[in-house]
Formats: structure tokens, sequence, C-alpha cells
């Protein structure tokens, strides 16, 4: 938000847009009422999930789909009041409502199936990763563009 400056007579434009205190080279710490929670909340659900890996991963499954149900509703209202990047936001919305319904109709399959994508992915780009690395390590022959593999 620009304001006139009377003392040069310039405009002085504050560049946090109204959030935080102006001049600040980085973001203000959290409170510490807040880095408490998160540490006990972290703590509380590694206990549940090495003693009962399979029941808490069934309940944060049943989470992610009442979240992906709710953003997909909430993205599709969106679309009443602020039609820009309307397709993509029907398509966030309807996969959104989708994914949370599949999720909340059958709980054990996505309880086994969504950890299992997640690795095959995380696998992927682990190969996709260390052939990445292995050539740029390798260097290509003199005056031969592209990379050897030696």
């Amino acid at each position: 938000m620009a304001r006139p400056d009377p003392t040069h007579g310039g405009v002085k434009v504050n560049a946090t847009f109204e959030v935080g205190t102006p001049g600040l080279t980085k973001p203000a710490p959290l409170p510490r009422w807040l880095v408490l929670l998160q540490g006990i909340v972290a703590l509380a659900l590694g206990i549940l999930l090495l003693a009962y890996p399979v029941g808490t991963l069934a309940v944060l499954i049943v989470f992610l789909g009442i979240y992906w149900l709710m953003n997909g509703i909430f993205v599709l209202a969106s679309l009443y009041s602020d039609r820009s990047d309307w397709g993509w936001k029907m398509l966030v919305g309807v996969l959104g409502l989708l994914a949370g319904i599949l999720v909340l109709a059958y709980p054990l399959y996505s309880t086994i199936l969504i950890p299992t994508f997640l690795a095959v992915v995380i696998g992927v780009e682990g190969l996709i990763i260390g052939a990445v690395q292995l050539a740029r390590d390798s260097p290509a022959p003199a005056g031969e563009p592209g990379f050897s593999v030696s």
C-alpha cells in the first residue's frame, strides 16, 4: 500500500503488505506455545505410529479423506466468487471430491493403496535422481556431445 511521505515529498511503499513489522529481514518466530503444541502432537503421533501402525495409519487416511473432500467442496464453492483459473479450480475441486469420497467409502483399501502409491512415487523419484546424478558425474568423451557411463 502506498502512502504519502511528507518528509521527502514522495511515496513510501510498505513491502510487507501490512503483515509483520516493516524492516524485518527475517520472519517473526512462532509463539512458544505453538511450537510446544507442534512438538507434543508430533511426539504423540510418532508414538502411536510405532505402537499401533495399522490403526493409526487408518485414522490418518480417514482424516486425509475428510480433508480432500472438504477441500474439493471449498474449491468448487470459490468458483462462485472468483472465476479466475476456473478450469484448474474445477479439476482440483472434482478430483478432491472424488478422492475424498473414495477414501471415506473404502478406508481399508485406501490404507493400503495410498502408502503403496507414495512408496512407488518415491522409488521412481530415487531412480530418476540417481540416473541424473550418474549422468552429471560422467563427462562426455572429448569432442562428443552428451555423456558416457563407464
